[in-house]
C-alpha cells in the first residue's frame, strides 16, 4: 500500500525536482529547450486525447531529430519527479491539458537560468 501512495504522489502534488539527484543528470540546457518547444506543441492541441498527443509527440521528435528517451525522460521527470512509471501519454491524459501545461510552465519559470536560446 505504501508503494502505491509513493508511486502516485505526483498525481496529487507537484514534484520537487531540484532536490533530486536525477535533476543533475536529466536537466540541462538542451532538455530545458526541448521542454519549452514541446510545451508549444501541447498548447496548440485542441482535441486532447491519447492518440493525438502521441502522434504529435512522435512528429515533434522526428522534426527535431531526437530519440524517444531524449524527450520522454525529461518530460516524465518534470511532470512526475520520477524516471519510471506508466505510459507518459496516459499520464498526460490523466493530468489533462491545463495541469500538464501548468507543470511545464512552472518548471520553465524556475529554470530560466539554464535555458538555451533559439
Amino acid at each position: 500500500m505504501l508503494d502505491l501512495i509513493v508511486n502516485t504522489e505526483y498525481f496529487f502534488n507537484d514534484p520537487v525536482l531540484e532536490d533530486k539527484r536525477d535533476f543533475q543528470q536529466l536537466i540541462d540546457k538542451d532538455s530545458v529547450y526541448l521542454i519549452g518547444k514541446y510545451l508549444k506543441v501541447l498548447e496548440k492541441i485542441e482535441n486532447w486525447n491519447n492518440e493525438v498527443i502521441e502522434n504529435l509527440t512522435k512528429d515533434f521528435m522526428k522534426k527535431n531529430q531526437i530519440g524517444f528517451g531524449a524527450l520522454i525522460k525529461p518530460v516524465r521527470f518534470v511532470l512526475c519527479g520520477v524516471l519510471n512509471g506508466a505510459s507518459i501519454f496516459d499520464i498526460i491524459m490523466i493530468f489533462g491539458k491545463e495541469k500538464t501545461i501548468v507543470r511545464f510552465k512552472n518548471f520553465l519559470l524556475k529554470n530560466k537560468h539554464i535555458e538555451k536560446s533559439e
